[in-house]
């Protein structure tokens, strides 16, 4: 049996996964729709590196 802590973490963890599902195709789009990427990085919280290889498709 799963302690009521740990599910709450779990469930998160799966919430996360759920919107982070798509994020290279949403960077990728807002690169093409002329967002910077310093922009990206501001609005989304994610490292720069992250951008750079979404660009990269």
């Amino acid at each position: 049996m799963t302690s009521e802590p740990l599910a709450r973490v779990e469930e998160e963890l799966l919430a996360y996964r759920d919107c982070s599902d798509g994020r290279d195709n949403l960077i990728g789009r807002a690169l093409a729709a002329g967002v910077p990427p310093h922009r990206i990085v501001e609005l989304t919280g994610v490292d720069p590196a992250t951008v750079t290889h979404a660009a990269r498709g």
